[in-house]
């Protein structure tokens, strides 16, 4: 009996690491959160006990006086392979010497300074250890005061000696302030919070989901970390950029959640959520042309936009007499008044007049004669309002149109605001505002043709948005003409539309359409031509111009080597503000990081024209084809200007600007055709839902049209603007 009550506390005694184990293993099941918190936690006092490394490290040496430039050195242990290293000249600057200290005397057991002096009373105070990068202190990681050295003389150099003890305890306090421990524990954090929220928050979301969101989420945080800590500040009293990034990406991820939230969210609340995002969209609208207002609100045809409307509040002439507009001085460097005496060359415009008669007849503009008082920053609020009309426009239409997923609400107002362009053009003054307002019009009104309304106000908002911007600009006349006929036209073949046409409310709108034939006739008669070049009405100008290139001095291209000039550069403009010649972005491709959502907004929808299946996602398609047609129609032009004039512009992309509406229709009915449940291709159908691929990419959308829209193009480059640095 004794030996088995012994064998028994044997076997007890070897079963109880095991027990231990098993309750251990039973209690962190039980407690997951507090065991990783509890692991994270360890790690973190361990980076924070343990030296590391230094980088970046810098020795200021401060004297009780100033000191000659490049009088003092600094002198560490002799590196055998090369003693030169333990030798470094320091760079003085009042009574301070730099240096930047080489890594191999990072751990140095001996350092002097030498100074050559005249006098020799001059004193060290204190040796500090900076970490300093990007032009910038970040901290002082140690210091030795001067009781820590030891002073000689010798040969008319005065020889600071520092103590072992005391630089054995500079050199420790550098490693527990190594810059390393910074992305250390920014990593453990990032990977913490990942981990807890993947136990709590996000336990039933697919780990493969989980995962891409992580990569995300990290890129974001990388982006965050690097813009703050990589990149130079500004004064917040110029410029708080950073905060403005930061801000911008913090709300459009809480609105990305909160969209997400929203889909089990009862239908008032679903819409209260998509009023929301088109209320963040149009802040964010707003707050884009402030930005351009206060700072940055110009562009390089300005001038000729302003002398044009000069033009008009003297002359107001429904067919101006184009050979007889000039630019005017005062418009060059504009102060306020304009003489039309006073021109410097001729106005190359030569656009329809409605945007300049206009704006003629605005607040902030008067004339005596031929002499024009104007006010410049109310004349750019005044453009602006005229395009922000037709931005809140195809908010209604959004709204009104697309199928009840906050989601796609979102999504579809971001792709609306973010091409770079659109705000920065409409900060200033081009009829591009107003031709933008005007194509939305006949958007409105070709969707109520779509949905079979054949009603008076139909055909007024057609007749209203063709003839408003045939008489606003030729190239967005071009496309409301294309998309007008290709829709029309296939609901006429193709759905048996003709009584349409019939109807008396069409002929009621058609007195409309007698305004732009009749301002294109008389241009026929007037000049042979529905828009007077600047080659015809001014040779000579336009020889010695930019619009013309000497044989001599052209660029030799074949035309493959052109084919790819020409539509890089198209898409190039559509990624970056065309005249901000302070952004220099050489490293920019049209499928980067830092422009590629906002390039799919261009070329996305060219996926509808052959994969639309459902009845609006066709009609879409005509529109997205007519638009293509006239840019297809810009290429050729420019082709033959590059061969015949020489001239290596006129890839703007920006003209198209104009259309965003329909870009944008035609990627959330591709979003739907392919990412929607039930998949029935209905675009406004509200009891439909995303799947869980295409909650993912939309969200993702979301936040890349914002970093590579209005951040990639112009905030993160505010330090380079020399309106910001200078």
């Amino acid at each position: 009996m004794v030996w088995m009550r012994e064998k028994n506390v044997t076997e007890n005694a070897e079963n109880m690491p095991m027990k231990f184990v098993k309750k251990a293993s039973t209690y962190v099941s039980a407690h997951c959160c507090l065991a990783v918190t509890i692991v994270f936690t360890i790690l973190l006092v361990a980076v924070a006990i343990l030296p590391l490394s230094p980088i970046n490290i810098n020795y200021e040496a401060k004297f009780d006086r100033n000191i000659n430039k490049e009088s003092v050195t600094f002198v560490f242990d002799t590196y055998d392979p090369k003693p030169s290293l333990g030798r470094q000249s320091a760079i003085g600057e009042g009574n301070t010497a730099l240096i930047r200290v080489d890594p191999v005397n990072y751990s140095s057991s001996t350092l002097t300074i030498g100074i050559k002096a005249k006098n020799s009373n001059v004193r060290l105070i204190s040796v500090n250890a900076v970490v300093h990068s990007d032009g910038r202190d970040w901290c002082t990681a140690a210091s030795l005061p001067a009781e820590a050295f030891h002073i000689q003389s010798r040969n008319g150099t005065i020889f600071f000696r520092a103590e072992s003890q005391a630089l054995s305890h500079f050199n420790w306090q550098i490693r527990q302030k190594s810059a390393l421990k910074v992305g250390i524990v920014a990593v453990l954090a990032m990977l913490y919070l990942l981990i807890i929220s993947r136990m709590t928050v996000f336990s039933r979301v697919r780990r493969g989901y989980f995962a891409a969101s992580s990569v995300v989420t990290a890129g974001i945080l990388m982006f965050l970390f690097y813009l703050w800590f990589g990149r130079t500040g500004l004064a917040a009293s110029k410029f708080p950029y950073r905060t403005i990034i930061s801000g911008l990406l913090v709300v459009v991820v809480l609105l990305v959640v909160l969209n997400n939230r929203a889909r089990n969210f009862s239908a008032s609340k679903r819409n209260l959520t998509c009023i929301v995002d088109y209320i963040f969209a149009a802040v964010f609208t707003v707050g884009q042309f402030v930005v351009y207002l206060k700072y940055y609100s110009h562009s390089n045809d300005e001038m000729a936009h302003l002398s044009y409307v000069a033009y008009e509040r003297v002359h107001n002439q429904l067919v101006p007499k184009f050979e007889d507009i000039r630019i005017y001085r005062d418009a060059v460097n504009p102060t306020g008044h304009i003489s039309l005496n006073d021109s410097v060359q001729f106005n190359q415009l030569g656009h329809p007049p409605l945007y300049y008669l206009i704006m003629s007849h605005m607040p902030g503009i008067t004339n005596t004669g031929a002499e024009v008082t104007y006010h410049l920053g109310v004349l750019r609020c005044e453009s602006f309002a005229l395009g922000f009309v037709g931005i809140l426009l195809c908010f209604y239409l959004g709204y009104t149109r697309i199928a009840r997923i906050p989601l796609l609400h979102l999504l579809y107002a971001l792709m609306i605001v973010s091409p770079p362009n659109l705000i920065f053009v409409m900060s200033g003054l081009n009829n591009d505002t107003l031709a933008f307002t005007c194509v939305t019009i006949l958007v409105f009104g070709c969707i109520r043709f779509i949905e079979r309304r054949y009603t008076l106000c139909t055909f007024l908002l057609i007749a209203i948005g063709a003839a408003s911007t045939l008489l606003t600009k030729l190239t967005a006349g071009m496309i409301v003409g294309c998309i007008a006929l290709l829709i029309v036209g296939y609901g006429l073949l193709r759905e048996h539309a003709r009584k349409a046409i019939l109807r008396k409310e069409f002929a009621c709108s058609l007195p409309i359409y007698i305004l732009p034939i009749a301002y294109y006739a008389t241009l026929i008669m007037r000049y042979g031509t529905v828009q007077p070049s600047y080659q015809k009405l001014a040779l000579g100008e336009y020889l010695s111009g930019p619009f013309y290139t000497p044989i001599t001095k052209r660029l030799d291209m074949s035309l493959s080597q052109y084919l790819v000039y020409y539509w890089t550069n198209f898409v190039h403009s559509w990624c970056a503000i065309p005249y901000a010649s302070d952004i220099q972005r050489p490293t920019l491709t049209a499928f980067g990081l830092d422009s590629i959502a906002v390039t799919c907004v261009l070329l996305l929808p060219l996926v509808i024209i052959v994969c639309a299946k459902a009845r609006l996602s066709k009609y879409i398609a005509l529109g997205v084809a007519g638009t293509w047609i006239v840019m297809l129609y810009q290429f050729w032009s420019a082709l033959k200007g590059f061969y015949r004039n020489g001239y290596a512009g006129a890839f703007q992309s920006r003209y198209y600007l104009c259309a965003i509406s329909i870009f944008a229709f035609a990627i959330i009915a591709l979003i739907l055709q392919y990412f929607a449940k039930p998949a029935d291709n209905d675009l406004c159908r509200d009891d439909r839902s995303l799947t869980g691929l295409g909650n993912w990419l939309c969200s993702v959308f979301a936040i890349m049209l914002i970093i590579d829209g209005y951040i990639s193009s112009f905030l993160y480059h505010a330090p380079e603007l020399t309106v910001f640095a200078g």
